[in-house]
């Protein structure tokens, strides 16, 4: 006799356990914010792995997931018997679920940075992740300048001189977050490489969202900056938080 699937909803802390007593022989993660490992009762261990991700042909009495991400990490498993079929596809969907599941588990942030218009000077606002064991992971950026110019996004290992504050989380009243959002006005652009160029006009909000997310690794910044001389810069960062 077939045993009826089953769908579950679990909340790990960073680096914590869930327990399920469940018989099966299938399992499948549908959404998670971070990686898991799942261990089965015989010693078993299987992970990290991510949603989409699990075993069949495998009967199991129990399913302990440990958390394999280094923060908090919400996410649902599915547990069934090998009867079970699934074709759903879940790519844009699990997309849209792990989103809202960094934003339930307090890892997702966003905030603003600005720099004023300096006459012979370069405007400059930058995204700047201080960890050592955190990785910055950029989705979405919002910039205005104050006049027509173009904007270069480019990587920095030096924090621009102005701490302006630090993001705010998406999960409001959620866990402060140490990335800082800073800013400079220079003679001459600061950073190196040109990971985008965009032209912008004045005083009109402009939408960048990379095809794939920007990762800022430890002790690195991202710096957003107006070519021309004497335009201020507003930027809005949206991004979320992983271990290294």
């Amino acid at each position: 006799m077939a045993r009826a699937a089953r769908i579950y909803d679990f909340t790990l802390t960073a680096g914590g356990t869930f327990t399920l007593l469940v018989e099966g022989s299938y399992y499948r993660l549908l959404a998670s914010t971070g990686a898991i490992e799942v261990r089965r009762e015989d010693g078993s261990v299987v992970g990290p792995i991510q949603a989409g991700q699990g075993e069949q042909n495998q009967e199991f009495k129990r399913l302990t997931l440990v958390d394999k991400s280094g923060s908090n990490n919400i996410g649902t498993i599915v547990v069934a018997d090998n009867t079970f079929v699934d074709t759903r596809t879940t790519g844009e969907v699990s997309v849209i679920d792990g989103g809202k599941a960094r934003s339930l588990a307090g890892n997702a942030f966003s905030g603003y940075a600005g720099s004023n218009i300096l006459a012979a000077n370069n405007s400059h606002t930058q995204l700047w992740n201080p960890t050592t064991t955190k990785n910055i992971i950029l989705e979405q950026l919002i910039v205005t300048v104050s006049g027509i110019s173009g904007v270069f996004l480019r990587a920095s290992t030096v924090a621009c001189t102005t701490l302006g504050s630090n993001a705010e989380n998406k999960k409001l009243g959620g866990a402060a977050t140490v990335m800082q959002l800073r800013n400079q006005q220079n003679a001459t652009p600061l950073g190196v490489g040109n990971l985008a160029a965009l032209t912008i006009s004045a005083n009109t909000p402009f939408l960048y969202s990379p095809k794939e997310p920007i990762v800022i690794p430890p002790n690195s910044g991202l710096i957003v900056l107006a070519s021309t001389q004497a335009v201020g810069i507003d930027s809005v960062f949206e991004y979320f938080e992983e271990s290294v």
